[in-house]
């Protein structure tokens, strides 16, 4: 019989044990594993997110500062308005490359329906550079009876070729964007200015709530400074030099919202280390009973043959088999975990946090780390009580046993 086999049977005889230290080991290697990767997603998502959103600065009304931040971050849809010269002050502001404004307006909520209110953007095609990395524009209509609409891969119109209405206005979806995990683009509606002002004409007719909005109002100006620039010096030079206005940094909002979660991530990944370092002294404890208990079998053993290595090993087969069980389970649970914590994350911080998820073999690589991380210090404290098995003379243990 080999020593792997003996070492199965030696587990199988205290079965409530050997579940305790597998448990343990489950504990430990799931949380500092999800941990990790959620910590890698988080950031990732967030930075490709703004990135991606283009836009360095978002200047809004003074008195919506956190309701624009809300709007970037994607967790409230909301609108607020602004006199259109703003624009031409802010693009005066030295530092400033370029200007794109946007027109927020939220849709209808109808009580007999069970369709939910959108965020419909106004946007300029002619300046625009926040939509343009995510949506493909389309917007030749000429003669087709319709307006063009471009929507988020999560709202309920996310189907080209459809037609919908909004405030008596009639549209058709021209093209739906691809799933991008960024809220304020997967939760929205697009279309241009002038038919963004023309739904607000058609409503005072044709809606049964009409939209009470000034033909030169916008919600936002988007920013993009020149490289070389400070953003935090160009964000104060718009709130001196153009009044009423606030000026939001989006590399701010990316740092504190990852260092919120963070926060909270490196709080998963503290209590899996204190599990782990818990789980090493109670490996370290029950090997040390282990020696004790079979003094007599392990004496017999050394009596019939068995060298000073092969009881060192035996030992340590088992200290392996059990950290292995439990860490491989550990990684697994908390690969399949990951959605759930997400979810959990999205509830704790009431917005849609962008994750993007590592690669598969990063996350094979990460969780093969951890397992093994786990198997060799957990093998390692079960060595001490390993060499002691094996220096016992096989009388003096098979009397004292």
């Amino acid at each position: 019989m080999s020593l792997f086999r003996i070492a199965l049977k030696n587990l199988g005889r205290k079965p409530f044990r050997s579940i305790s230290i597998i448990l343990a080991t489950l504990l430990a290697c799931s949380l500092v594993f999800t941990g990790a990767v959620l910590m890698k997603s988080v950031k990732a998502g967030l930075e490709l997110g703004m990135a991606r959103l283009g836009a360095d600065i978002m200047v809004v009304p003074a008195d919506y500062e956190a309701k624009g931040s809300n709007i970037l971050l994607g967790n409230e849809i909301t609108s607020f308005y602004m006199d259109q010269r703003i624009e031409e002050e802010v693009s005066a502001v030295s530092g400033v490359m370029a200007t794109s404004p946007q027109l927020y307006i939220t849709s209808l909520q109808v009580e007999c329906c069970t369709l939910p209110t959108v965020r419909l953007v106004g946007f300029d095609p002619a300046t625009d550079f926040i939509l343009s990395p995510w949506l493909r524009f389309n917007l030749d209509h000429e003669g087709e009876g319709y307006d063009p609409i471009l929507v988020g891969a999560n709202t309920l119109y996310a189907t080209e070729g459809m037609f919908i209405t909004f405030f008596g206005k009639r549209f058709k979806v021209k093209s739906a964007a691809a799933k991008t995990g960024f809220k304020f683009i997967d939760f929205s509606a697009f279309m241009t200015m002038d038919v963004a002002r023309s739904m607000i004409k058609v409503s005072k007719t044709m809606a049964g709530l009409p939209l009470e909005i000034d033909n030169r109002q916008i919600s936002s100006v988007m920013v993009k400074i020149d490289p070389d620039t400070d953003v935090d010096k160009v964000a104060s030079g718009i709130e001196n030099s153009v009044n009423g206005v606030k000026a939001i940094v989006s590399r701010k909002l990316v740092t504190s919202m990852r260092n919120d979660v963070e926060a909270s991530l490196w709080g998963i990944i503290a209590v899996g280390v204190i599990g782990w370092v818990m789980t090493l002294f109670l490996m370290g404890l029950v090997f040390a009973m282990i020696v004790n208990e079979r003094q007599r079998e392990l004496g017999l053993l050394r009596a019939i043959g068995a060298t000073r290595g092969k009881m060192i090993r035996l030992i340590l087969y088992e200290a392996a088999i059990l950290s292995a069980i439990g860490s491989t389970a550990g990684a697994v649970g908390g690969t399949l975990a990951l959605d759930r914590l997400k979810s959990l994350f999205i509830m704790l911080y009431g917005t849609e946090i962008p994750f993007v998820w590592p690669s598969v073999p990063y996350v094979v690589v990460a969780g093969l780390f951890c397992v093994l991380a786990i198997i060799i210090s957990c093998t390692a404290t079960a060595a001490g009580p390993a060499t002691r098995c094996a220096n016992m003379e096989p009388y003096e243990a098979i009397r004292q046993g």
